[in-house]
């Protein structure tokens, strides 16, 4: 379904989909025939081709080292669904550096490592919340520009400690 909704298949084309995908979950249809069958219903769509590619490889890289068997197998979608796998491969690193640059920036919002213990992090989070938290201003007759900024930069830690927890714990 995420891969459907991610695809942004609707209406018959996404029952297509699904049919095909049994199919070849069933062994009914090979990986060729699977990815062919999805190129008719990509027809002149570059974008649902190029998408296909690109959930493909992130699947091949869901365990951080993918197999040599995992690329070929994304290559070989490439080539039957016509997108340039070296292209794919570019953008994929790309969106890789930066996920990886948005990751560190929420521990240096924490003021901790991505090495630190689950326990480590959130015992940082409270001493900054402790200090941030608009509750914890209240009543210390500060300017409101500065409730206002310290308002905001406990939303930004906020938001940093659950995208690192969801991370630490996926």
């Amino acid at each position: 379904e995420d891969i459907l909704r991610d695809l942004e298949l609707t209406g018959e084309d996404r029952r297509e989909a699904i049919r095909i995908f049994c199919k070849h979950k069933l062994g009914v249809l090979d990986y060729a025939e699977s990815l062919a069958l999805f190129d008719r219903i990509a027809e002149d769509s570059q974008e649902l081709r190029w998408g296909m590619c690109v959930m493909l490889l992130r699947l091949a890289n869901a365990d951080r080292v993918p197999s040599r068997e995992a690329i070929q197998s994304v290559q070989i979608a490439c080539e039957i669904l016509n997108v340039d796998y070296s292209q794919i491969h570019a953008s994929f690193q790309q969106q890789e550096r930066q996920h990886q640059d948005a990751f560190h920036a929420d521990f240096d919002t924490l003021g901790c490592c991505p090495t630190d213990s689950i326990a480590t992090i959130k015992k940082r989070y409270r001493e900054l919340t402790k200090t941030f938290h608009p509750d914890a201003l209240t009543g210390k007759e500060l300017h409101p520009d500065i409730i206002v900024l310290a308002t905001e930069k406990w939303r930004k830690i906020q938001e940093a400690y659950e995208r690192i927890l969801a991370q630490k714990n996926s």
